[in-house]
């Protein structure tokens, strides 16, 4: 599988809630307990370099991946995944990454995928070549996102600059959903879109922000206001991290900070991931 990776030098930058955040709250409807899970803003150093995904995983890479293994993910087994009914993602029956109620082709990214799911593929990748593919650990993704800047998003600190950078919540959403808080620009989409066909960020990663929700490799818990190193967070949970917002994402929720945390079954047709690639 020809997948296409960034290096991604190790360094030291801060992690949690960035500046002009408070700014963009006010603008988006003030909803500061957003905020709550991403302080104390706090340093973090990556000690190693390592290889990123350009892009988060597609239907066609997926799909491969289940044709050379046989793998079944959890919404095949259990006959569901959760689906946007206009209020809210529940239990739909039938759904899973091969149909997830919207149209998709093999460039998109594939979605309704657990946390086992996404691990699987990983482990799949690492056998072919002896080399460890894994999920990003919450601070190498945010690390990532940052690309050696502080800003809010990918583009920068102004929301309204964020046309063409990234497949969000904007005004072609609201015209479905208008009791969506979204952005004022309009991208002409309302499910997910190709990978790769938004601008990168400045280190060459695309989606990031956008597109689908990614899987991190942490279990969820509060910050602490200490200098990390290498952080993994906890060993053990009940939730697992997702980063980076949707095509559903509002402004707030697509931002470098923003944590969202859910159980590792959950199996949304928002979310997806993207693979690390170790450098020995």
């Amino acid at each position: 599988m020809n997948l296409s990776f960034v290096v991604i030098h190790a360094g030291t930058f801060r992690m949690g809630l960035e500046i002009g955040a408070n700014e963009a709250a006010k603008r988006y409807g003030g909803e500061s307990n957003w905020y709550d899970n991403e302080q104390p803003r706090h340093s973090v150093t990556l000690t190693r370099d390592f290889e990123l995904a350009t892009t988060p995983v597609t239907r066609g890479e997926f799909a491969a991946f289940v044709a050379a293994t046989g793998y079944q993910t959890e919404a095949d087994v259990d006959g569901y995944a959760q689906i946007y009914n206009g209020t809210k993602f529940a239990k739909t029956p039938g759904r899973s990454w091969r149909d997830p109620d919207f149209m998709q082709t093999d460039d998109h990214p594939v979605v309704c995928v657990t946390h086992k799911d996404a691990t699987a593929f990983c482990d799949w990748l690492s056998r072919q070549d002896g080399r460890r593919y894994r999920l990003p650990s919450e601070a190498e993704w945010e690390y990532a996102y940052r690309a050696g800047t502080d800003d809010a998003w990918t583009w920068g600190n102004d929301p309204a600059a964020g046309v063409g950078h990234a497949n969000c919540a904007d005004a072609t959403a609201k015209q479905t959903y208008p009791t969506w808080t979204t952005f004022d620009w309009s991208d002409g989409l309302l499910n997910t879109s190709p990978v790769a066909a938004f601008k990168p960020n400045k280190w060459g990663l695309f989606d990031l922000a956008g597109n689908a929700w990614e899987w991190t490799g942490n279990w969820f818990a509060p910050y602490s206001a200490d200098a990390a190193t290498d952080p993994t967070g906890p060993a053990d949970g009940t939730h697992r991290v997702l980063r980076g917002g949707a095509w559903f994402g509002a402004p707030l929720s697509s931002r470098a900070a923003y944590r969202s945390k859910v159980s590792p079954g959950y199996r949304g047709s928002n979310v997806g991931f993207r693979v690390l690639r170790e450098i020995d």
